[in-house]
């Protein structure tokens, strides 16, 4: 995925708001059978062919691209490599909520409300459900079902009561 420098200047910026979903363009997409470092930089460099050289790439710390874009940044030594905010900060949430027992206690509760609402007349009401990979990705998710929860109408969390 790519944007161009011309158009995050003339559309973006001046918008004072971060990239959405229309702002970029697919610039590659391939199957591979193997992501090690030397072929990600390959990649990178046909790409480069392709749409020119790119002022920064933002990825996550996965060892086999972290090797092919140092590999790449070897060429083209002003291409900023940037660690992706989202999996940095999900990395920092782990870390704050992997030993915190509230948090414990709130996902298993979580997990524990998901099983008992299943296949009910509730289970639109349920937490969503939190991938093991990605779960500090979606903490979000959980406290907004949380809150949502918490400003139901009291006779609604009174049925839900009833049925645990």
């Amino acid at each position: 995925m790519g944007v161009s420098q011309q158009y995050l200047e003339s559309e973006v910026f001046p918008s004072k708001r971060g990239l959405k979903h229309h702002d970029v363009q697919v610039l590659a997409l391939e199957i591979m059978d193997s992501t090690r470092g030397e072929l990600i930089e390959q990649k990178l460099c046909e790409l480069t062919t392709k749409v020119g050289c790119p002022v920064q790439i933002i990825a996550d710390h996965g060892s086999d691209i972290e090797k092919g874009i140092k590999l790449y940044i070897q060429k083209y030594p002003d291409v900023v490599y940037t660690y992706d905010v989202t999996h940095a900060m999900a990395l920092l949430l782990k870390h704050e909520l992997a030993n915190s027992e509230k948090y414990q206690s709130f996902i298993q509760k979580c997990n524990q409300c998901r099983h008992q609402l299943q296949q009910t007349e509730l289970a639109f009401i349920s937490p969503p459900s939190q991938r093991s990979q990605c779960r500090y990705f979606n903490v979000e998710k959980l406290i907004n079902w949380a809150e949502k929860l918490l400003k139901c109408p009291i006779e609604t969390l009174l049925k839900i009561s009833r049925n645990f």
